[in-house]
């Protein structure tokens, strides 16, 4: 299965040559680390907690909308397989 991260939010700060993106989080009050390292998220926090971590969120190719106003934007993702997105509203 190939697996892409959604980078989109401002907050993701990203290294190209090796291939990874971090970014900090505040969940339940508590501050993560999210890692990607092209192959899978690791999700750490800061502090100790028994908070889970924050939720993500998986999109397959095959479950992308099919319509004629975005047809373009889904041209682009379907190549990259399942999108991985971690759901945080802060930024």
């Amino acid at each position: 299965m190939t697996l892409a991260l959604a980078t989109d939010h401002p907050g993701w700060r990203e290294d190209p040559h090796r291939r990874q993106a971090v970014r900090l989080v505040e969940h339940r009050g508590v501050p993560w680390l999210a890692q990607w390292d092209g192959s899978g998220l690791a999700l750490r926090p800061l502090r100790s907690t028994d908070a889970d971590p924050p939720a993500t969120s998986y999109t397959s190719a095959i479950g992308l909308p099919h319509h004629p106003d975005i047809a373009a934007l889904v041209a682009e993702l379907v190549p990259l397989g399942t999108i991985l997105r971690l759901t945080n509203p802060s930024l």
